[in-house]
């Protein structure tokens, strides 16, 4: 549920890393990927977000741009 991202020369920032993420890209030109990375606490993470979803000021954001569907039966969760 978090990402990892990659730089062509290998190098990798991820939330973990504790950098800024501006910071870590203006030095890191070039070409860049986007991995999967589990996070350490899904369990935890998983309780959040539905907890947010089913809060109704971000319902009524996901409602009124069209995505509470997608949201609520998991087809923007990726790989899941």
């Amino acid at each position: 549920m978090e990402v990892q991202i990659v730089d062509s020369g290998g190098d990798s920032w991820s939330v973990d890393s504790g950098e800024s993420f501006s910071l870590w890209l203006s030095s890191h030109p070039g070409e860049l990927s986007i991995n999967p990375q589990p996070h350490e606490d899904e369990t935890s993470l998983r309780g959040l977000l539905y907890e947010l979803i089913t809060c109704e000021s971000v319902k009524t954001v996901l409602r009124r741009t069209d995505y509470e569907e997608a949201v609520v039966a998991g087809r923007m969760a990726a790989g899941y």
